[in-house]
């Protein structure tokens, strides 16, 4: 018979850089010690840094005190730490603390590095702890697997789980997979399946067909990328079939209908590009740092991920450069912020009065604006015009990233009216497939360098409050393209004419008319 190990907070922490409401954290529990689960991975004990991860990431030892007396008495208390955040050496200051108050730490670990991950299991062993092995990659070794577990000392180990990391394995695959281990190991093996394809259920009923002791589940299957496989579809299936004990669905059922308000926010699930990840074997990050921008259309980045052929989906038309015949008049350049509505009328007097070349970084408050300038600039990275189709036609130029470009940068309509900019960081930047990740941002401050105007003021770029990680990523990149623009030497200082949280040099607009 399967156990069932859900974590919920551990893997969708992902999405919510570990940070959960403190009624949902107790509904949670509430809800999962009444249901047939073994064992709760409740985070990761973490030695990161350079980054805000919450609390669900770096748990203390009175975190999991608390939590563990929130539970059944036979059910277990697991955490999970990144290998390479520790040293073997670091494991006793580290975990000491512990003791007592987890079960069960578990790491996941490539096959590359397995060995490195015996040398934390004989610490973390000394402890008490029972040590759980992830392995990484199934489907790039469901066909061989013995080779791959070689190393493995099974000495150290309670459980080793077998990882369909890029959701791409089908049953079958995972019945050899999971076959092979059981021939080969004397522990638990257990399987933790995502669903880019949709087949973490049946990946689920193959795995205990070939003898799975663990399986992985998260409440809704929030988890990285695509997400994992269900609990409240496991526990169901197990209490069904008469091969796991009951639980109480009405508490799992209204903890199911809170997470479910939290995936319409989130957005986590199987998509275009997971599907195609999950069956070419590629990270999930990569996906969800290209989605998390919304810059892409997903037929950009299926193509990109497939590394199909540049000439069929990138751009090398050349486009004149921006005339440079203005530096008598500013430039002021729109965010996608509130604030621009709230100071609308300020803001259009002063682009009237003093002529501005208007550049919009965003479509957002492009309707509202207007053209209230003798030029106004339009900047189109990736496929944002798919999203405001209506600028098409309008009596305002565009701004484009020099080739290459993915094709749909531009309308097919628009002939004319375009001008291109060298991105200032070029080389720098990230690149999808063949092209390189113009942002918004990015694109303005280029053209802005091209126009040699007097001086360059910003509005909109209000930045976020209880920003998602796609958000933080975002103003992450936003204040790095702001600090690189000024400390370049030789470019105009950046000034902010509405309210905003990015570290710039703020004046008011209102002073200024």
């Amino acid at each position: 018979m399967a156990l069932v190990l859900d974590c919920t907070f551990r893997d969708g922490g992902y999405y919510t850089n570990w940070d959960f409401e403190e009624n949902l954290v107790s509904q949670y529990f509430q809800a999962i010690s009444r249901a047939a689960v073994d064992t709760l991975e409740i985070g990761y004990v973490g030695n990161a840094s350079g980054e805000y991860l919450g609390k669900f990431y770096y748990l203390t030892p009175e975190d999991c005190t608390f939590y563990k007396s929130q539970i059944r008495a036979e059910q277990k208390i697991c955490v999970m730490i990144n290998l390479k955040e520790f040293k073997p050496s670091e494991i006793a200051e580290r975990f000491k603390p512990y003791v007592g108050k987890v079960d069960i730490v578990r790491m996941a670990v490539p096959p590359s590095q397995v060995k490195e991950a015996n040398e934390i299991a004989v610490e973390l062993q000394k402890f008490g702890f029972q040590v759980g092995l992830n392995l990484m990659y199934l489907s790039t070794y469901f066909n061989k697997v013995e080779s791959v577990i070689a190393d493995i000392d099974q000495s150290l180990y309670y459980c080793v789980s077998l990882v369909d990391s890029y959701g791409g394995c089908f049953p079958q695959q995972v019945k050899t997979a999971v076959a092979q281990a059981k021939e080969f190991l004397s522990v638990p093996v257990g399987f933790h399946g995502h669903n880019n394809v949709e087949l973490a259920f049946a990946n689920a009923l193959a795995s205990m067909e070939a003898g799975v002791d663990y399986l992985d589940s998260t409440i809704t299957g929030m988890g990285r990328g695509a997400g994992n496989l269900k609990t409240e579809m496991i526990v169901s299936y197990l209490e069904a079939v008469g091969k796991g004990g009951a639980s109480d669905l009405s508490a799992l059922g209204a903890l199911v209908e809170r997470f479910e308000a939290m995936q319409k926010v989130f957005g986590w699930g199987s998509n275009l590009p997971y599907i195609i990840s999950g069956l070419n074997s590629l990270p999930q990050k990569d996906v969800m740092d290209w989605l998390g921008k919304a810059r892409y259309s997903t037929s950009a980045i299926v193509a990109a991920l497939r590394s199909a052929s540049s000439e069929q989906f990138v751009d090398q038309t050349v486009y004149p450069s921006l005339p440079s015949n203005r530096d008598d008049k500013p430039v002021l350049i729109v965010g996608g912020g509130q604030s621009v509505l709230q100071h609308l009328s300020a803001i259009k007097l002063f682009i009237a009065k003093s002529d501005a070349t208007v550049l919009h970084s965003s479509l957002k408050n492009l309707a509202v604006l207007g053209e209230g300038s003798s030029l106004s600039l339009v900047c189109l990275p990736g496929h944002e015009v798919e999203k405001a189709p209506d600028v098409i036609g309008k009596n305002t130029a565009f701004i484009v990233q020099a080739a290459p470009r993915f094709k749909g940068t531009l309308p097919v309509e628009l002939k004319e009216r375009v001008y291109q900019t060298i991105l200032f960081n070029q080389g720098a930047d990230k690149k999808l497939g063949p092209v390189s990740d113009a942002g918004p941002l990015a694109l303005a401050l280029s053209a802005a360098r091209d126009i040699n105007s007097k001086s360059i003021y910003l509005v909109g770029f209000d930045g976020y409050s209880n920003a998602t990680r796609s958000q933080q990523e975002l103003a992450t990149e936003t204040q790095t393209l702001l600090d690189a623009y000024q400390l370049s030497g030789k470019v105009l200082k950046l000034v902010s004419l509405t309210p905003t949280s990015y570290s710039l040099s703020t004046d008011s607009v209102y002073r200024l008319i």
